[in-house]
């Protein structure tokens, strides 16, 4: 601050200056003093964050001090506590008001998922310490933020209280194996499941089981996100596997199918008869079965997969098939696999899939864990990634983007058994390349339709107009005649 006096208006006064270390600049000059008395000789002091200015003032000594800054309120909530995960579907935020010479004047609240935002718009009053929040806040994380307003019209540092919940229940995972494919029989004796999940961080772990002929309840816990199988004889196998979150809270089970045995191998008819009966079956007991998942520790992350070798921060696409191989379907659920990445730090992805390779571009178009690809037809197939994360320097939040990864697939559905049924497919496959000439076609069709059926109609009411109008002249020339 830079102080002054000088005699523009008739009598010397006191002005100030202050610099703004946030603009970079001086603001606009401020009177300190009284115009009406002579003022000399200011001085200024620190204390703390306030400043102290003296002057000389009718013999007296003056002084004022600033008022720039207001402590923040002191939050907390007691159905909420800070780090722990509530299955609560509200949150009561209470807090201690600060205290401040020049009085609170009111409070600055919101709740969203931005974890350093700072409210504007005052929604609270000066007497406010609680604050029930009911039906903004979805599960998973997300931020209470609050700051006080004093009467100087400062604004407090703003308070960012995380909130964790985990009021329903977590989808069930999406389970995808490229060695065994699901419902149907093959030769090779090991096999390999990879797991997702959307709202990873609600995760602390999973269950999983493998079963003979009948499905079961999962109840071998894990935080890996994969499984392995070695020797396996021929049979019908279940592979189930749950999440389980925070709170000890159960999501549905995903179960995958699989037969080992000879690919020549006849299923018999009755199989998914008896396998839909099966899982009707599980399904009335899944939500009795389960017991309260206890492991030795309910920090652990889970783990993600990380490829041998990965250096740095990646992603990578997991596919439910090996891509060097013809795909034989053109709708599937594929995994987006980070490495060196924590779910926390992962804002989204960039993902695309097109019929040409082109760079995969630096813009979030995707979130969550698994890819939905649906309605490809026949054809070679890019299908593009990368992802956003962000990474804390120095205190400051820095945003980073992965090197992509571009894999091509190659499309070949199995044909139809039916005829009926190929020449659909392929008048539905060229109808968008034809929709000019099929547009004419309807048209042309509907106006021979309208041009037969109104023409009859037209050419029976000529005859019988040329009818009435002969019996007119006929019926007049006898009345003449007569």
């Amino acid at each position: 601050m830079v102080l002054w006096y000088d005699m523009r208006d008739g009598g010397a006064q006191i002005y100030a200056r202050r610099y703004s270390a946030d603009e970079n600049a001086f603001r606009q000059e401020a009177p300190v003093s009284a115009a009406r008395y002579e003022s000399r000789n200011p001085v200024v002091a620190s204390a703390g964050r306030r400043l102290l200015v003296f002057w000389e003032e009718r013999n007296v000594i003056m002084g004022k001090q600033t008022d720039v800054y207001v402590e923040p309120p002191v939050v907390f909530s007691e159905t909420n506590p800070e780090g722990l995960w509530s299955r609560l579907p509200f949150a009561v935020m209470q807090w201690r008001p600060p205290k401040d010479e020049s009085g609170i004047i009111g409070y600055a609240s919101i709740v969203n998922d931005i974890p350093d935002f700072n409210p504007t718009v005052v929604n609270l009053g000066p007497n406010a310490t609680i604050d029930k929040i009911t039906s903004t806040i979805p599960d998973g994380i997300s931020y209470y933020h609050i700051r006080a307003i004093d009467g100087a019209q400062n604004f407090s540092r703003t308070i960012h209280y995380r909130l964790q919940l985990n009021v329903n229940p977590l989808p069930a995972p999406v389970v995808v194996s490229a060695t065994t494919p699901q419902g149907k029989p093959t030769e090779v004796r090991s096999t390999e499941f990879t797991w997702g999940i959307e709202g990873v961080e609600r995760v602390k772990g999973f269950v999983y089981s493998l079963s003979k002929d009948s499905i079961r309840m999962p109840d071998l816990f894990t935080t890996d996100l994969n499984a392995r199988f070695d020797d396996l004889e021929e049979g019908t196998y279940f592979f189930s596997v749950a999440a389980v979150d925070k709170t000890n809270q159960f999501s549905r089970v995903a179960t995958y199918d699989f037969i080992i045995g000879s690919p020549d191998r006849v299923i018999d008819p009755d199989y998914y008869r008896r396998l839909a009966e099966e899982e009707r079956r599980f399904l009335k007991q899944e939500r009795f079965a389960f017991k309260p998942v206890t492991p030795d520790r309910t920090d652990v992350p889970v783990r993600p997969d990380v490829p041998a070798g990965a250096r740095g921060p990646s992603v990578s696409i997991r596919f439910p098939f090996d891509p060097r191989d013809v795909v034989d379907r053109g709708s599937f659920r594929a995994l987006i696999i980070p490495a060196g990445i924590g779910p926390e730090s992962i804002m989204g992805y960039s993902v695309y899939v097109d019929e040409r390779e082109r760079p995969v571009p630096r813009r979030i178009t995707h979130k969550g864990p698994v890819i939905d690809v649906k309605g490809l037809g026949r054809g070679d197939y890019y299908i593009g990634i990368r992802c956003k994360y962000a990474v804390s320097v120095d205190g400051r939040v820095r945003h980073y983007w992965t090197g992509p990864q571009v894999t091509r697939i190659t499309v070949r559905p199995a044909p139809d058994r039916s005829p009926l049924l190929y020449y659909a497919r392929g008048v539905m496959e060229r109808f968008p390349s034809r929709i000019a000439r099929i547009t004419m076609m309807f048209f042309g069709l509907g106006l021979v339709i309208t041009t037969i059926g109104f023409g009859l109609r037209i050419s029976f009411y000529f005859q019988l107009m040329r009818f009435r109008m002969g019996l007119f002249y006929r019926l007049r020339i006898r009345k003449m005649s007569g």
